[in-house]
């Protein structure tokens, strides 16, 4: 059985996939793995790209709530 993971801010999908493809990802949003001017290159160059923005964003498995997170300005 698959399980299916998303990443949504302010109520739509942004990113989704099987398990475990997405948490490496949610991380790096939230500045958990990627740090300084990494992490501001990141946003700007990848995250902004697919549609994030700054603010809340939350980390679902199989539609339950994991996980909220915030993209921050600095990290």
């Amino acid at each position: 059985m698959n399980v299916r993971e998303e990443i949504k801010q302010k109520g739509k999908t942004i990113l989704q996939g099987n398990e475990g493809s997405l948490k490496v990802i949610f991380n790096n949003l939230i500045g958990e793995n990627i740090k300084g001017v990494v992490y501001q290159e990141y946003l700007k160059n990848i995250a902004f790209n697919v549609g994030f923005d700054y603010g809340k964003i939350m980390f679902f498995k199989d539609k339950k709530l994991i996980e909220i997170g915030i993209i921050k300005k600095q990290a």
